[in-house]
């Protein structure tokens, strides 16, 4: 996974975008734009790793990521 240079990218992206999310206040959930099924999959992992909800649009094609109680930063980063 972290091998391969899109993948590790993707993944800096998806880390970004989750700690900007947690941060806001005035936000709680992002909808991430349809994508292959691999990059949901990392979508998954990497909001687990937060411990954001998150769930496919009635679509499927799309991740839809929600705080929660347990939603939390780390000092590390990806």
């Amino acid at each position: 996974l972290h091998k391969n240079a899109k993948d590790r990218h993707m993944l800096l992206q998806l880390e970004e975008h989750m700690i900007k999310l947690v941060k806001d206040p005035e936000r709680n959930s992002q909808k991430f734009p349809a994508m292959s099924s691999y990059n949901r999959m990392l979508v998954h992992r990497v909001a687990a790793f937060f411990g954001l909800d998150h769930n496919v649009d009635q679509n499927g094609t799309a991740v839809v990521v929600n705080k929660t109680s347990h939603t939390r930063l780390f000092w590390t980063c990806l």
